[in-house]
């Protein structure tokens, strides 16, 4: 032990001495540290032996930071937290570590709500046939029906060519002679001779005609049905159908009443000519607008195919009293009318009247339904006479229509006056 310490610890310190000195008061404890320098490899101070740990009767030794343990050292008293340091640089990202065991499977969670339906997927392709079912087993076999009657007979056959003559037979053994008797009566006549071998067969005559069938049996009972075979895929799906021909059309109803007709009102005296810087050479008539005065004529339909996108109907009430007028202010003079409306298979006849006059000819609207709708037909009046300037008033009814039409509707787009 001893000799261990004189090779390691050649520059041992008294440990006591230095602690208490260190703690307390530096200014003594570096002549101390000298001394203790000056020592040089003595093996023991005062007696006591060196040791690296503490020991009872053993001088302590500084660790290699030149400090004693921290086991020896009394702990002072706690300083203030300094700052924090900088941040230090972010370290290298490490490798991943290894891949944890599988945890345990959670509890199954409750069904979630339905989704919404999916859009109808595109049809799939008709799939392959299916195998043909297995057949079914063989039903039994129906009673055996009646025997037909029995055909007539074929017709005999021509005769055979005949046959060669046959050869002559052998002539027979004679017989014993017999015990001469009495002369009897004469004998009979002997027995013929045997007869010779009978001539070869003739050749067969020609088949007769087949005779008529006989009347075929009653069937027999149906067998058992076989099983059904296993039902092959659905087909692809037919082509449509040619659509079919439009039904007929209803019977119109029955006509209403027509209301009571009020009395006409006295004509008011006719005002005084204003001057032609009053009327003006162009008056146009939107139907679509309210008119002057109306009957059963009061619906205004909406169309793109109009020229003006829409007209004036009496549909679907218009009955031959229907009718529509409207007071305008014209000139005297000669004057133009183009009327615009529309043809149906429902429409009646338009008549025209100026101031209580016919303007010729009416207007036959209808148009057979296998034709359609026409729009934007045009009607035009000329040399319409206005005999004095003032309030006239245009009148257009549909009193009367095509035997082929259906109704006495009217569909008025637009009329238009010019002075000529």
């Amino acid at each position: 032990m001893r000799a261990r310490l004189r090779r390691h610890l050649d520059n041992m310190v008294v440990a006591g001495v230095v602690a208490a000195l260190v703690a307390g008061a530096p200014a003594v404890a570096g002549p101390l540290v000298d001394y203790a320098r000056q020592a040089g490899n003595a093996n023991s101070v005062d007696g006591l032996n060196a040791s690296r740990t503490p020991r009872a009767g053993h001088l302590l030794a500084l660790n290699a930071s030149k400090k004693f343990p921290a086991s020896v050292v009394p702990a002072g008293a706690r300083g203030r937290t300094g700052p924090a340091g900088p941040a230090g640089a972010t370290g290298a990202t490490g490798s991943p570590g290894a891949k944890g065991d599988t945890g345990a499977a959670g509890a199954t969670g409750g069904p979630g709500s339905a989704g919404a339906q999916g859009a109808k997927g595109d049809k799939g392709d008709p799939g392959a046939a299916g195998a043909n079912g297995a057949p079914g087993a063989d039903g039994a076999h129906g009673a055996k029906g009646d025997t037909g009657d029995t055909g007539a007979a074929g017709a005999n056959g021509a005769p055979g060519a005949k046959g060669d003559k046959g050869d002559t037979g052998a002539a027979g053994a004679d017989g014993a002679p017999g015990t001469p008797g009495a002369p009897g009566a004469k004998g009979d006549k002997g027995d013929t001779g045997a007869a010779g071998a009978t001539g070869a067969p003739g050749a067969p005559g020609a088949q007769g005609a087949k005779g008529d069938n006989g009347a075929a049996g009653a069937d027999g009972a149906p067998g058992t049905p076989g099983a059904q075979g296993a039902k092959g895929d659905a087909g692809a799906a037919g082509a449509n159908g040619a659509p079919g021909t439009d039904g007929a059309q209803g019977a119109k109803g029955d006509k209403g009443d027509p209301g009571a007709k009020g009395d006409k009102g006295d004509p008011g005296e006719t005002g005084p000519a204003g001057s032609a810087a009053a009327y003006p050479p162009i008056v146009d008539v939107n139907p679509i607008l309210r008119p002057s005065g109306s009957n059963l004529w009061d619906r205004v339909q909406l169309n793109g195919n109009s020229w003006f996108f829409g007209y004036r109907s009496s549909f679907p009430n218009g009955t031959d009293a229907s009718y529509l007028e409207w007071d305008l202010p014209l000139q005297a003079g000669t004057w133009t009318i183009d009327v615009v409306y529309v043809k149906s298979d429902d429409a009646g006849i338009l008549s025209l009247s100026l101031g209580g006059d016919a303007l010729a000819p009416e207007i036959d609207a209808y148009r057979p339904q296998a034709d359609g709708i026409e729009f934007n037909q045009v009607a035009t009046f000329t040399g319409v006479t206005v005999a004095t300037s003032g309030i006239h008033r245009l009148r257009i009814k549909t009193a009367s229509k095509n035997p082929a039409s259906s109704g006495y509707l009217g569909y008025l787009t637009w009329i238009r006056l010019v002075r000529e």
